[in-house]
């Protein structure tokens, strides 16, 4: 067309998602567009694009053709690109928390203990900050004779039980499940 810088300008706020609006918008600015193009050729922008009630993510690739006065524009549906690279961080981070919690009780486990204990020792060998705290070491007595006499379940809900009471009384500090019936409680 005749003006399309400012024809997208003018039509961003119909079609352009209102959290990727400042982004396209920078993009659309000529002198931008015109910047960017005679660095480097090509850029990409993703963003996520409304057209009739539905929202899709949109790949538009600005391209400099080799006369240096046009642009050629190309718009790509990467909708379903998008959303499985969500789905894949999620499940990332849901794996990443469930390799630092205990499953019996919830609670941290040994895994979140030493990445704390490394952050401590990070934070004194450094010497920049006063670094104050305290440990609490608990354990059940005689888990063994429990899970012997009544069973590995009685056993489990005896860790459960303690686990709680544990948490109850330092609700403000990190509590951690290292080893069958071990906790630490960091203050």
């Amino acid at each position: 067309g005749n003006d399309f810088f400012g024809d997208c300008t003018r039509n961003a706020e119909k079609y352009i998602h209102p959290s990727d609006l400042a982004n396209v918008l920078e993009t659309y600015d000529r002198e931008n567009m015109v910047n960017k193009l005679s660095c480097d050729g090509e850029y990409t922008i993703v963003y996520r694009s409304i057209a009739g009630g539905k929202v899709s993510y949109m790949r538009q690739v600005e391209i400099m053709c080799k006369d240096g006065k046009h642009i050629v524009c190309c718009l790509e549906n990467v909708d379903a690109e998008m959303r499985e690279k969500e789905e894949q961080l999620l499940n990332l981070r849901s794996a990443e928390r469930m390799a630092r919690r205990d499953e019996l009780t919830g609670v941290k486990n040994s895994n979140a203990f030493k990445e704390l204990t490394d952050q401590l020792d990070k934070k004194i060998a450094s010497g920049s900050e006063d670094v104050k705290f305290g440990i609490i070491m608990c354990d059940i007595n005689d888990l063994k004779l429990i899970n012997d006499t009544r069973g590995h379940n009685f056993g489990d809900e005896a860790i459960q039980a303690t686990s709680r009471l544990i948490c109850k009384m330092f609700h403000h500090s990190p509590v951690f499940r290292v080893g069958g019936d071990a906790f630490i409680v960091v203050l």
